[in-house]
């Protein structure tokens, strides 16, 4: 089972972050060096996007498994073929 903790003010509410303030801070204090060597705004509201959709898709799968959802990893594997990205990584 994953466990997950967090308190509402740490996470994102949206996957926005150009123009969303708290997304901004909030993303600095989860890893401000990460942020800084992006290079470009444009690098940073892509990380926070991976962000908020790889912890919400965590926490469905989460939620799912807990309810004994037979689809949990269906989920996790559209998130993955759906996120590319992450591929290479």
């Amino acid at each position: 089972m994953i466990i997950y903790t967090c308190r509402t003010k740490k996470i994102l509410t949206t996957p926005d972050f150009i123009y969303n303030i708290s997304n901004e801070y909030k993303m600095f204090a989860y890893n401000s060096d990460l942020m800084s060597n992006c290079g470009c705004i444009e690098k940073q509201d892509l990380v926070t996007k991976d962000v908020y959709y790889t912890y919400n898709t965590l926490v469905s799968f989460n939620n799912s498994l807990d309810n004994g959802n037979n689809n949990a990893f269906d989920l996790l594997k559209d998130y993955l073929e759906n996120h590319p990205v992450l591929k290479s990584i």
